[in-house]
Parts: structure tokens; sequence; C-alpha cells
């Protein structure tokens, strides 16, 4: 059995893909590059991936159609981060209604791609987490939200995540590992999502429906 820890970034800007691929090569992941989003789905379809990093804007098929083509015909998506410049509501929230387990918004700091996947591979595959050298490691701190969101999505899980924070709790509702909503005081979907996610001081906690 392979040792190797499979990861496909879905991205039609070479210089983009090019530093991700950079930006992760600590990590020593066995990453492929499909540009396209119906190449991105049949890739899906037949390889075994422990992350995939997906942009939303893609030649033939848009990231979103992507995972609208794989919940239609029940395809296993691997954790999947959706990372774009495209913020509305419309696109980041839809596409983790449909299974994606997070979101980065362009242009991406190589600390905050670092700490998502981190987030991801520490449940997918662990033996690559710790691939990533000590001063680049994100820093040991409480529960995420986004690492909450990932465990959520990994585990299929039914439940909420309450975010308690000096201003109130935010609340997200999962059925069966998606997103089904997101409210933070008069704020909801990608709105209460970002203030929830900028409050570091905020407490995560995850209750799961057995």
């Amino acid at each position: 059995m392979s040792d190797s820890v499979r990861m496909l970034i879905v991205e039609d800007n070479p210089v983009d893909a090019q530093l991700f691929r950079a930006t992760l090569s600590p990590l020593s992941l066995d990453i492929d590059v499909v540009s396209d989003g119906n190449a991105a789905f049949e890739r899906l379809k037949s390889h075994s991936y422990d992350l995939a990093l997906m942009d939303l804007l893609l030649p033939n098929a848009s990231g979103l159609e992507l995972l609208r083509r794989a919940e239609r015909e029940g395809v296993t998506l691997p954790l999947t981060i959706v990372c774009s410049a495209i913020s509305g509501e419309n696109y980041v929230m839809e596409c983790l209604k449909l299974g994606a387990s997070g979101y980065l918004i362009k242009p991406v700091t190589g600390a905050q791609l670092l700490a998502a996947i981190h987030d991801c591979l520490s449940l997918t595959a662990p033996r690559a987490a710790t691939r990533l050298p000590v001063e680049l490691a994100p820093p040991v701190a409480p529960l995420s939200l986004t690492r909450a969101m990932a465990e959520m999505t990994y585990s299929r899980g039914t439940g909420q995540i309450l975010a308690q924070t000096p201003d109130g709790v935010g609340a997200l509702e999962y059925l069966s590992g998606k997103l089904a909503s997101a409210r933070f005081k008069q704020l909801s979907g990608i709105e209460a999502l970002e203030k929830l996610r900028s409050m570091r001081d905020a407490s995560i906690v995850v209750q799961r429906v057995a």
C-alpha cells in the first residue's frame, strides 16, 4: 500500500497553481493539478484523494457545477476547500451546502493556505500534517471554526457548531456533513461565517446528534 498522501488542485490559473504547489511543498504531498472542471470531476471519480483545493471559476464546468454533479451522481468527494475570489452568498454558501468542508477567499496568504490544509490533513492524513516544520506549523490553539467545519464534513456529522463570542453566540447547522445554515446575531450565510472567522477569541463547541 502506498504511503503517499494525494491532493488534487483544481485551478485554471497556472501562476496560482504553481504558488499553491510551492507553498505546500513542505508537506511532501503527491499533488495532481487540473485546470478544467469536467476533467476534475473525472479525476475525482477515478482516483482517491485525501484532499482537494478547488477554484470556482473554471473552464467547461465551474466548481459549483462540479459539486452539484457529484451530489447528483453520488460521487463521494474528499475534504474539499473552495478557493476563489468569488465571495458572494450564492457561490460559497452553496458550495458548503453541497459538501465542501471550507473556503478561502483570494488573495490567499501562504499562512492561510497552510493552516487550512493542515487542519484538513490532520483528519484525513495525520502523517502528512506532521511533516510540516515547526516554524511553519499553525500554533496549537483551541478548536477553530475552520477545523470544526472540516470535522463535521469529514465525519458526515449532523448537529451544530456553536461559536461563543463576546458579542453573542453564532450557530452553524449541519445535516449529514453538509452545512445547512449559518447565523450570528442579525447576520446569516457567508456574512455570519466571515464575522465568526474573524473573531479570534471565539470558543467553539461541536454538538452532534447521535
